[in-house]
């Protein structure tokens, strides 16, 4: 491993440390952009944080058209009225403390 890619930097006030314009311009990044700090054991390694574009996500998302929403809805429904009837025919049984005058 060369030297050329490691670099000393002072630990300043309050934890701070300061990249020079040497390290910014390798890691591709400038004043705004964030960086990752991974630790693993007693090293560290810095890294450009790169950010999903969610402009391009949602362009690339599968678009939903309305037809296929009220479709959706509706086979919903019917599942929840299939179900209703279903519970609805079951026998149910009433407990001592289920009639009125129990608790009187």
């Amino acid at each position: 491993m060369s030297d050329e890619n490691i670099y000393i930097l002072d630990v300043e006030d309050k934890g701070r440390i300061y990249l020079s314009k040497e390290i910014m311009k390798k890691l591709a990044i400038v004043s705004g952009h964030k960086i990752k700090l991974e630790i693993q054991d007693q090293s560290a390694i810095l890294s450009r944080h790169q950010i999903k574009d969610p402009f391009q996500e949602a362009k690339n998302k599968k678009k939903v058209e309305f037809s296929d929403l009220f479709e959706k809805q509706k086979k919903q429904k019917e599942q929840a009225n299939k179900t209703f009837e279903e519970r609805v025919k079951e026998k149910h049984t009433f407990r001592e403390e289920d009639k009125r005058d129990f608790w009187d």
